[in-house]
């Protein structure tokens, strides 16, 4: 996983100075996930905001956070992977 971590934030964080992450904490590799995603971005000296949805009513509090951090990227971890990047 964290190979694709640090490709995906080089790639889609680097104008960004701080990366969102969305994962779902009920799903079992979220935790190894997140850090992952913490040492990708410190690699590249960017922020990590790291935001947590299990449910539909989370997701609304999570994105309210994106916009409080000012995250200028967002990356959507989807299963075993972070396929998702929105910038």
């Amino acid at each position: 996983m964290r190979n694709s971590f640090v490709t995906t934030v080089r790639i889609h964080g680097r104008n960004a100075d701080r990366i969102a992450v969305l994962v779902n904490p009920g799903f079992p590799p979220a935790a190894a996930m997140l850090k992952d995603a913490e040492e990708a971005a410190a690699a590249i000296r960017r922020r990590l905001v790291a935001l947590r949805a299990s449910t539909e009513s989370e997701l609304e509090p999570a994105f309210a956070t994106l916009v409080r951090e000012q995250a200028g990227a967002l990356m959507i971890a989807a299963g075993n992977e972070a396929h998702h990047v929105v910038t």
